[in-house]
């Protein structure tokens, strides 16, 4: 099991997303500055959802008579 966090040098992961130092400095410096907002006129477009079945109406949907509430320890009921 790798050291947690993973930290550089011992070992390479699959995948490894790390931040460069250029990335580092950048975030450091706009929390120096009390992190001032963006220009909202950068900003993307939020994303449209649609109301509904992404996939298209289901074939069955299932009720239950009433709430099952799933205790937060224990064993799992299968």
């Amino acid at each position: 099991m790798p050291p947690w966090p993973p930290e550089p040098g011992f070992g390479d992961f699959v995948g490894e997303r790390r931040l460069l130092e250029k990335q580092i400095e950048r975030i450091s410096c706009w929390a120096e500055a009390d992190a001032p907002p963006r220009n909202l006129d950068e900003l993307h477009n939020l994303p449209v959802f649609t109301e509904g079945w992404d996939l298209g109406e289901a074939d069955l949907v299932v009720s239950l008579p009433r709430p099952y509430i799933l205790p937060a320890e224990g064993i799992d009921i299968f």
